[in-house]
């Protein structure tokens, strides 16, 4: 499995006199980047179930900070809407990992674990075009 972990745009919207939008921005990136340090330490946890544990909670924690993210803008409603979704699909997969590695006997494990492993590089691959779009929805490009 490959773990990409792209970072967002943290100084993109450092200007004075912020509109609501550029606060917004700056709130969700702020958000989104402790979940991207999530990402990251579960990269260096894979060999470990229970360090998979402890990295998806922390990961799952920070999911639901952003879920209560207050956001008035709809584009950023849905981005986030969709990050949150990518970030607990992707906490679910590597519990699905974690639970394979911590049985015994890995007949038919291989095989799902090698599944879950797709599923989780595909979801990567979406989050990396959604962190794309937030950064240039966000630097004003769009």
């Amino acid at each position: 499995m490959n773990l990409r972990v792209l970072g967002f745009a943290v100084g993109l919207v450092l200007v004075t006199g912020c509109d609501s939008k550029v606060e917004q921005c700056n709130a969700f990136i702020d958000e989104a980047n402790d979940s991207q340090n999530a990402y990251v330490a579960l990269e260096a946890a894979i060999q470990s179930p229970a360090s998979i544990k402890q990295r998806t909670d922390q990961l799952d924690a920070s999911s639901k900070k952003m879920k209560e993210l207050k956001l008035a803008d709809a584009k950023l409603k849905d981005f986030r809407d969709r990050y949150v979704t990518q970030t607990d699909d992707f906490s679910a997969g590597m519990k699905k990992i974690a639970a394979l590695q911590g049985k015994t006997g890995h007949d038919s494990g291989d095989g799902e674990a090698a599944k879950i492993g797709k599923d989780l590089d595909d979801l990567a691959e979406k989050q990396d075009k959604l962190i794309a779009d937030i950064n240039l929805y966000c630097a004003g490009v769009k």
